[in-house]
């Protein structure tokens, strides 16, 4: 990448990393936000009817949320191991201290934990190795995590999401996932419509989303 783009964007980028208060490496986020940079230059065309710092905004920020993402998924998988194997270690040491199958009782009272929480954690330990992957497994797949902000959800609302993303149709896919790296007034052209139709499209689909997880 040329040396001046790199200075012209600095800042930019800096700006946009501000909006992760609290993360732990701002060195990490920088770094994703170049690659943003880098990945916006390639695909950025003049004639496209926005700004280039517009444009690439949703890359340097889609990178930036990828990173964090990612780094939440290896914090939540590193503790839903180490609760995982206390319960199954829990559940051994009373299976051969009673001579049989403990109850959700008995090991509640032995870990100190609600069951709800013990229950909480052995459904999230059966849907996390599935839920980053395709909504789809063909050419018009669309992962989950391209489509939710960066804040933070709860596991049940993420099987909940997949669910729902399931179930709208291959155009709605196709419309959401390009509204993720461009305009609304870009995937117009696509569909040779304006952009007011493109906006009340993906309002729709949000909705029709939202009272799917209903």
């Amino acid at each position: 990448m040329d040396n001046s783009v790199v200075l012209e964007y600095q800042k930019y980028i800096y700006g946009i990393a501000k909006k992760f208060e609290g993360y732990k490496s701002k060195e990490d986020l920088y770094q994703a936000g170049f690659m943003g940079l880098v990945m916006a230059l390639r695909n950025y065309k003049k004639e496209l009817d926005s700004k280039f710092s517009t444009y690439a905004y949703k890359y340097i920020y889609g990178e930036m949320c990828k990173l964090a993402r990612e780094d939440k998924l290896i914090r939540l998988s590193r503790n839903v191991i180490k609760l995982k194997t206390s319960i199954e270690n829990a559940k051994s040491f009373l299976q051969q201290k009673l001579n049989r199958e403990p109850t959700m009782l008995e090991l509640s009272n032995f870990l100190e934990m609600s069951i709800s929480d013990i229950e909480e954690v052995l459904k999230i330990n059966t849907t996390y190795q599935s839920i980053d992957g395709p909504i789809k497994d063909d050419s018009k797949e669309l992962n989950l995590y391209d489509v939710i902000p960066c804040k933070s959800l709860d596991m049940e609302t993420l099987v909940a999401l997949k669910e729902a993303l399931s179930k709208i149709d291959d155009t709605s896919r196709d419309i959401l996932n390009y509204s993720m790296n461009m305009t609304e007034s870009e995937i117009a052209k696509m569909y040779n419509t304006n952009q007011v139709n493109i906006s009340r499209t993906l309002k729709k689909i949000k909705q029709n989303i939202r009272t799917n997880m209903q």
